[in-house]
């Protein structure tokens, strides 16, 4: 579309960094702009442990009587929110009924107050999975809503992958939102919502003759709107911008949202180099890595899959209640090392030893600086890897730095050496890749 004369164009905003140093004076100085720019409630700083029963665990599947024996052993692991997942409405497919946000009485014959209720007793706060802007094909308002509620292309609604798109410049579309929300809120006193994103919108909604990328913008523009209207209704209310494992993540989203999923990777192996990128695009304290730990799990694959999380949002999942007394031993350490990240994680910056990871290094390497209080080092072997890496840190060179296990408290087969007046960390790993451990460098500033 041309913007004709006489008249005005606003494009969404964007940051440009200028530094005269390398990549982590870059990315430390867009960390700085994004905290900049977040619309920060009291609530935010809360930074609870989130346990979500979707990854590698329920898949889309809850019932009473799987949710209960899972909230119990997130809660002696030391979660502090425990959100519901996909299909908890679903009374078939949980994918294209969508819409109406009503809990499925076969899933829940007591109700899903009796899991709500349940999550409460145990010191947590409920978190609920929604996918606001889409409705099923087989939901009934797919029926009931007007039409300028959905997306329209060539005055055909749009039906993606089994769902309509909702258009929230529509009165009607956010009026059934807003219900929806306030509703959850109200009736069962959800603190959380994973919203989910899982459609491709395309080029946007062409209804009333206009250009379909307007459409799109004035779609998006109206969303934002609508999640600062709820959050200022809800003022406790925390929202997961999840967005199909980060298909929308921007900060547009995220200057309003609490936490980011960062993918839907299910290998832990695979997941590593994504931790380790995620604060290049994140907030370190938004970056909501899945750690998805399971019964039998080999123990170093088991650690690895728990470090994966804990220089970010640890995202927490997994059959707890089916391991081991050792693992869940793990698991607990694990969680009560990211408590002690997220202490400083707000006034953190990321660091890359071993520069941006690729996607099949073997060695991957993410580095936080807390400032006084040291820095965070998580350090990947994978497979492939040689038994030795060299880690350059040259704005240390010549300083006294003491290097400590932090995750786990054992640094069984990892041994290391800090050669001063190199400015270099040498790591050796003598047990077989996958591994990875979490280091505590203190030193004088």
């Amino acid at each position: 579309t041309e913007v004709a004369e006489g008249t005005v164009f606003i494009s969404v905003p964007a940051s440009i960094v200028v530094t005269r140093g390398g990549l982590d004076e870059a990315f430390a100085a867009l960390t700085d702009q994004r905290r900049a720019i977040r619309s920060l409630r009291p609530v935010d700083s809360s930074l609870p442990v989130v346990f979500n029963d979707f990854m590698n665990t329920l898949m889309g599947d809850p019932t009473t009587d799987k949710l209960l024996p899972l909230i119990d052993a997130a809660a002696e692991a030391g979660a502090d929110y425990f959100c519901i997942d996909a299909g908890w409405y679903a009374r078939g497919n949980w994918w294209d009924t969508v819409g109406e946000w009503l809990p499925a009485p076969e899933r829940f014959p007591g109700g899903i107050t009796e899991v709500i209720d349940h999550i409460r007793e145990r010191g947590m706060v409920a978190g609920l999975w929604l996918e606001p802007e889409v409705i099923g094909v087989n939901s009934p308002l797919a029926l009931t809503l007007p039409d300028d509620a959905f997306f329209y292309r060539r005055g055909i609604r749009v039906a993606e992958h089994g769902r309509h798109l909702l258009d929230l410049r529509s009165p009607a579309a956010r009026a059934h939102l807003d219900s929806v929300v306030d509703r959850l809120v109200a009736d069962y006193g959800v603190g959380f919502f994973k919203m989910d994103y899982n459609t491709m919108t395309g080029a946007g909604s062409d209804l009333d003759g206009q250009a379909p990328g307007q459409g799109l913008l004035e779609h998006n523009r109206a969303l934002l709107r609508w999640l600062d209207a709820i959050q200022l209704r809800h003022p406790n209310l925390l929202i997961e911008n999840c967005a199909s494992g980060a298909m929308r993540m921007d900060y547009a989203m995220m200057s309003r949202l609490h936490l980011q999923s960062t993918s839907d990777q299910q290998d832990p192996v695979k997941y590593a180099t994504i931790a380790a990128a995620a604060p290049a695009s994140l907030l370190p304290e938004q970056a909501g890595n899945w750690a998805y730990p399971q019964p039998g799990m080999e123990p170093e694959l088991l650690t690895l899959c728990l470090a994966n999380a804990i220089l970010g949002r640890m995202y927490l999942s997994g059959y707890l209640n089916a391991m081991s007394p050792q693992e869940i031993k793990m698991v607990r350490e694990a969680v009560a090392a990211q408590k002690v990240v997220l202490a400083d994680i707000e006034r953190s910056h990321a660091f890359w030893p071993l520069g941006l990871p690729d996607w099949e290094d073997p060695w991957v390497c993410l580095g936080l600086d807390v400032g006084d209080h040291g820095a965070y080092l998580t350090l990947w072997h994978r497979p492939g890897a040689g038994e030795r890496v060299v880690l350059r840190l040259p704005e240390l060179r010549g300083r006294q730095l003491r290097v400590e296990p932090f995750f786990p408290r054992s640094q069984a087969g990892w041994d290391w050496s800090w050669v001063a007046a190199a400015g270099e960390l040498s790591v050796t790993v003598s047990i077989q890749a996958p591994s990875a451990r979490v280091l505590k460098l203190e030193f004088a500033r």
